[in-house]
Order: structure tokens, then sequence, then C-alpha cells
């Protein structure tokens, strides 16, 4: 906390040179005339229903998410001058970053110009505002506080969870929209559909049946509820591109989200249910911080009451129990995207596997 704030203090000492600056662009941009050139801006309705008048073509943009609106926006080459990050005194030498894009595109934000403004929901409002920004995307986690910022500058809210109707390079795509980076985004799918191409001829070359392999993705909120995910960002987008299966529970049990009513993208269940959730890969997520498996498998071997629970699961008996840093999985990026075709033919296809009996 004492680092957030050190370096919140650091964005605050730098307003008043923002705002000259910010300021003396604004002068040098009005004609000879006096009057400021007009800007062409379109009407948009964001994921939550908001109808917004937006520039054309954005060139001060605040993203409010770092994986799921900043990382993309900088692939895309999108004019970003702030944004909202991570803290974590493991990485980056304890300097903010941008999970997702820290680690798929050697991202630094210490060097990039882009103005840090806060953590998670807790950014920096009169930093937004400095920065004089002519959008702010943001999130549906977001709608509490879209008044102070639709004060600064339109504010487009995207549903930043994934479900059937809702994945992760659709919301891209919407994004790219709204950056005004649409010819970008549709260079970077060209290429991305013909890797995606390879990756499925490598799948089907050694599983003619990618549905007949069930992969159950387990983490934990606590150490009696399980959290089974059927939707995990790009991890599950390309699992799903393949063609793998889930548990018929995690299918059938998905909880509805209560943000927009559609399938949600996880499960809670109880340590009692584990024979339910028996596939023929187990993948378990972590993060970026040092001892990050031992730690996942205490915590998993805490939720089942001990280490035994192992001996009755077909991945963890036959070295088919994986481990996953969440940044990589969680950015809605093509060099997530990517990165996840890689692993999942790395782990599934390019080794023998035991296919759990039926």
């Amino acid at each position: 906390m004492n680092k957030l704030r050190r370096v919140l203090g650091v964005v605050a000492s730098r307003r008043s040179v923002l705002a000259a600056l910010a300021a003396a662009l604004a002068v040098a941009a009005v004609p000879a005339g006096g009057q400021p050139a007009p800007v062409e801006t379109r009407m948009v309705t964001d994921d939550l229903g908001n109808e917004v008048a937006i520039p054309v073509r954005p060139l001060r943009i605040v993203a409010l998410r770092p994986e799921d609106l900043t990382a993309p926006l900088i692939e895309l080459g999108a004019n970003v001058v702030g944004t909202v990050g991570n803290v974590n005194p493991a990485v980056n030498g304890g300097e903010p970053y941008v999970q997702g894009a820290y680690q798929l595109l050697d991202f630094r934000l210490e060097n990039s110009g882009i103005t840090f403004v806060g953590t998670g929901n807790n950014f920096d409002i009169e930093a937004i505002a400095a920065l004089q920004p002519d959008l702010i995307l943001g999130s549906h986690l977001h709608a509490d506080r879209r008044d102070q910022l639709m004060a600064i500058a339109p504010t487009v809210l995207i549903w930043s969870g994934w479900d059937d109707g809702n994945t992760p390079l659709e919301v891209y795509r919407r994004i790219a929209d709204y950056a005004g980076r649409m010819d970008r985004f549709a260079e970077l799918q060209a290429i991305f559909n013909e890797r995606l191409a390879v990756a499925q001829a490598l799948v089907a070359e050694r599983i003619p049946d990618p549905s007949s392999v069930t992969v159950t993705i387990l983490a934990f909120d606590n150490v009696t509820m399980l959290t089974v995910w059927r939707h995990y960002w790009m991890l599950t987008a390309m699992l799903d591109a393949i063609g793998f299966a889930y548990p018929e529970i995690v299918e059938t049990e998905t909880l509805t989200s209560p943000v927009t009513g559609r399938g949600g993208d996880r499960v809670y269940l109880s340590a009692e249910q584990l024979p339910a959730l028996d596939g023929d890969f187990l993948i378990s997520i972590g993060g970026l911080a040092p001892g990050t498996i031992a730690d996942v498998s205490a915590r998993l071997d805490a939720a089942f009451g001990g280490p035994e629970w192992k001996t009755f699961l077909h991945p963890t008996q036959n070295r088919q129990w994986l481990f996953l840093d969440s940044g990589p999985a969680r950015a809605a990026t093509f060099a997530s995207a990517r990165w996840m075709l890689d692993w999942i033919v790395a782990n599934f296809v390019a080794r023998e596997f035991v296919p759990r009996a039926p």
C-alpha cells in the first residue's frame, strides 16, 4: 500500500505539468481563426446499454483494466495515455506493471510514456482528469463510477467476463472498434487464423477426436469451496477452438452471470464432488509470485483435507496435472492466443498421454 501511495504521489506531483502541457497542446490545435477544429464523433452502445458519443479517431485513451483493456490496446498500437496496473513486490522490482502486456508483449510501463493511475478499481480520478483523455474504456465493474468518468470524457463500459456469447476475441474486436484500430485488428487476426489452422492440424494428427479429451480447470476461493472454470479467458477460448471437452458437471451447473443473465464462467463445488471432476488433464492456475506451484498444491491439499486426493484423479496419477500462469491466460490479445495455442500443443500433443478410461 505504501508503494502504491508513493507511486500515486509521483503522479499527483506531475499533474500541474501535465495540465500545462495539455493546455499548450490544445492551444496549438486551435487554427488561426481562433476556433478549435471539430472532433468527429459517432454513437455506440456499450455492454451495459449506455449510449455514448465517442471520437471516431481517439487520440488520448485511458484504460481501466490491465489484461482486458490495456494489453489489447497496446498490441493494437492505440493512443493510450493512462492505465491502471498491478503492483506486486515480487514482479518488476515492485514497480507498477500491466498484467498480460508485461509477460507477453515485453511492455514496461515505466518506459512507455503512459501514466499509471492506480490499481484495479482504486484508480485516481484526478490523475485521469489531468490527462485530458478523449475516451475512457472501463469494465462493468466501474458502473458505480460512470458519472465521475463521464464528467471527464466519453466512457465506454465493457463486460470483462467471458461466457458462450462473449469470448475474449469478440470483446477484443469491440475494443479495437472503439479505439479506431480495426485495420490493425484485422491484420493481427489474419496472422492468428493461420497459426490456429496449424495448431488444429497438429492436434488432429495425434487426437482425431478432441472432444474425447476432457480438461478440468481447478482453482479455489477458500479452503472449503473449489472453483472449477468453464470460461477462463484465452485458455478456454483456445481449448474451445481446438475442440476439447470439460466435465459434464461444469457444462451443466455453471453459474449464471449476475451482470448479463447469460451463462457464467465457473461453478463452485465442494470437496465431496471431486469424482465428478475427473478427466484426462487437470490444469491449476497460479500467478507471478515465486513458489506458485507449491502454494497451489498446498492449498488444494488443504481444500481436500490432505494430499490423498491426488490418488483419486486420473491426471494426478499420470503426470497430466499442469500448472499455468494466469497472466498469459487472461490477456485479451492475439499474443495470448498464440501463447496458449503453443502451450496446448506442447502439453497435449507433443508428448504421449494416457487417456482416461471411459
